[in-house]
């Protein structure tokens, strides 16, 4: 996907009645009471409604999330929230980034990068990318994985849509249902 709908461009979006009450509804694992993540569920549903859409790619996710079966998970991504980086750019971004977690970078902010990438459990919103490796509106965060949001309720590819807080840090997948298929 190259570019996002204009129809969804606009905030505050408005959702179906029964979708608002039903289908962006996302469940709190039991887990949760004692991980950062909780953080994003307390902004999930304003950054939905509120939040930037641009595209970002998956630097890393629990590997469940793409197969079909499973619960949903936690994972982290990159995006730039001025919407200007293409998906080509964004997986380049995500894979240097993810390289990072072998360690031996020099620079400090790469360096604390790698060890919370590394780490699995460490939760970040809203962090920059190292300097000049990029737009400074580049950001990295973690997010959680609605299964019933994303297409074939999995991960099928590296690029998704987001909606973005720049304010917060907090990006929420933006449910495919409501995108073309093309």
């Amino acid at each position: 996907m190259s570019s996002l709908p204009e129809a969804w461009l606009a905030t505050p979006r408005k959702f179906p009645l029964r979708d608002r009450l039903i289908f962006l509804r996302v469940v709190r694992p039991d887990w949760m009471e004692s991980d950062d993540l909780a953080y994003f569920f307390e902004n999930h549903r304003r950054v939905l409604t509120h939040g930037r859409l641009v595209l970002a790619a998956v630097i890393q996710a629990n590997r469940t999330l793409y197969d079909p079966q499973g619960p949903d998970a936690p994972g982290e991504i990159v995006y730039d929230f001025a919407g200007e980086m293409g998906p080509v750019e964004l997986l380049e971004l995500a894979l240097r980034l993810k390289a990072l977690r072998d360690g031996g970078a020099a620079d400090p902010r790469a360096a604390r990068i790698g060890d919370y990438l590394a780490k699995f459990t460490e939760r970040v919103f809203g962090w920059p990318i190292p300097e000049g490796w990029g737009p400074e509106t580049c950001r990295i965060s973690s997010v959680y994985f609605p299964r019933h949001h994303l297409w074939g309720c999995r991960l099928a590819g590296k690029i998704l849509p987001v909606c973005v807080d720049p304010e917060t840090g907090v990006a929420v997948v933006f449910p495919a249902k409501y995108l073309s298929a093309e």
